[in-house]
């Protein structure tokens, strides 16, 4: 299974955190949001149909529609070789399976 950060700045994009929580409801194994700009997910590491990076592909997918030329979102797969600092319940959803 592999692991995202979502990063939203909502002031700045054409939805509300409710759209994105559907957005990944949609595909995500799980989600968690750790508040309005955050959220992270798990996805299957299977081929989609698309050579393009899980990252990319994710974005155009899923996020695309709800951004603009000014919109700021951010979106990661996690690896074991980051820090963090974060809430215990996002702790837990980050090492449980």
């Amino acid at each position: 299974m592999l692991q995202f950060i979502l990063y939203c700045d909502l002031s700045t994009m054409n939805c509300t955190a409710l759209d994105i929580n559907e957005e990944l409801s949609s595909f995500a194994k799980s989600y968690l949001q750790v508040n309005n700009a955050l959220w992270f997910f798990k996805y299957p590491n299977i081929f989609a149909g698309s050579y393009l990076p899980k990252e990319e592909h994710l974005f155009y997918d899923h996020f695309e529609k709800f951004t603009s030329e000014s919109s700021i979102i951010f979106l990661s797969l996690l690896d074991d070789k980051y820090y963090y600092n974060l809430p215990e319940i996002a702790d837990q959803f980050l090492c449980s399976d």
